[in-house]
């Protein structure tokens, strides 16, 4: 196992650079993209996208907005409705479904923007996967997004 951790599951250049190390030279056989229900960093990026805020203004964290921007897209695709139009457990379930969203989207960019993890799948050395942990049930939902496909 070679873990690779990063908040939100965005998948930045050090960490793209983790995963490939991993694949290459390490010699791990699954890519596991774990997501999971209530994440913070997604839960942020939801707040600040909803309020048109910057992670700087907002918490003062000044690299913050980094993890924001890879997670914006997955958000203004499934933000249909303003934030102050929903409800508590509207909000709640966005956030989960954003997650999940951005758990697949990880799963394509992993193959598409490493040329070495493309060949490795490409040849059946590696499976690149994404999976969602419910921090309410425990479980794991493996998802339909599958790279070897």
């Amino acid at each position: 196992m070679f873990s690779v951790r990063v908040a939100g599951n965005v998948i930045g250049t050090k960490s793209l650079a983790s995963v490939e190390y991993g694949v290459k030279v390490a010699g791990v056989k699954l890519v596991l993209v774990m997501g999971h229900t209530r994440c913070g960093a997604v839960t942020s990026s939801v707040e600040l996208v909803g309020s048109n805020q910057t992670a700087s203004d907002a918490t003062g964290c000044q690299h913050l907005q980094s993890i924001v921007d890879e997670l914006t897209p997955s958000v203004t695709k499934l933000m249909t409705r303003p934030l102050s139009e929903l409800s508590p457990e509207e909000v709640e379930a966005l956030v989960d479904d954003v997650s999940r969203y951005n758990v697949q989207r990880t799963v394509e960019e992993v193959v598409s923007r490493s040329g070495v993890i493309r060949d490795a799948v490409e040849a059946g050395d590696v499976r690149v996967v994404g999976a969602v942990y419910d921090v309410k049930s425990g479980e794991i939902e493996f998802l339909d997004t599958d790279a070897t496909n």
